[in-house]
């Protein structure tokens, strides 16, 4: 799905916005390596706000920054790389750069499904030609399901820097909480192996493409 254009991001720039996001991840904790492998890291440190792990990605793809954002905001393909998705649909596309999602995990049982309406921000870096998606979780933007567990908060972003040889680097950066009903000692015993395999699968798409 090709709507979206690199043009249109900078008519629509808000460094300070991105700055003032920015800074609602610095810590003092340092990063600490959990998983490395064909080319993936996975990195995790504590939360300055809650007891589940901060999580960042890095990996390197041999594609372009338009094909990664334009990814990201093609709802319509998650069922071909986030793992864990029940179902996935736009809400209101504010602009080519801002939309609202709805999506809900399917998680095994006896936990129930969870749920978010997610906001993307488009932003882009003029220093390098990178962009940065910033998401954001709005509970309250529709109204609950039944027997479906609402997240109260999801925050982070997806970062696409330019490098060499054709190559963009992946910078997934997020922190959840996964709501009731989820004890943090077992949210945490599997946030490696999730990231990992969705920047896998998201790899492998856009190389296919």
């Amino acid at each position: 799905m090709k709507f979206y254009s690199l043009i249109f991001i900078l008519l629509f720039l808000d460094a300070d916005h991105l700055l003032h996001y920015s800074k609602s991840f610095q810590s003092e904790l340092e990063w600490e390596l959990k998983k490395e492998k064909n080319g993936i890291k996975v990195f995790v440190r504590d939360s300055d706000a809650s007891g589940i792990k901060e999580i960042r990605v890095l990996a390197k793809v041999k594609a372009s920054v338009e094909e990664l954002a334009e990814t990201i905001f093609d709802i319509d393909s998650y069922h071909e790389w986030v793992a864990n998705l029940e179902t996935a649909r736009i809400l209101e596309t504010v602009s080519k750069r801002e939309i609202y999602y709805y999506y809900q995990a399917n998680v095994p049982w006896p936990f129930s499904n969870r749920d978010d309406v997610m906001r993307f921000v488009m932003e882009e870096n003029p220093d390098n030609g990178g962009v940065t998606i910033i998401f954001s979780g709005h509970p309250d933007y529709i109204p609950k399901k039944d027997k479906i567990v609402r997240l109260t908060l999801n925050k982070g972003y997806w970062k696409f820097t330019p490098i060499s040889n054709g190559e963009v680097e992946i910078d997934y950066l997020f922190f959840t909480d996964e709501g009731i009903g989820y004890p943090n000692w077992l949210v945490n015993m599997f946030i490696v192996d999730g990231p990992y395999k969705m920047v896998s699968n998201l790899k492998e798409l856009v190389s296919k493409d």
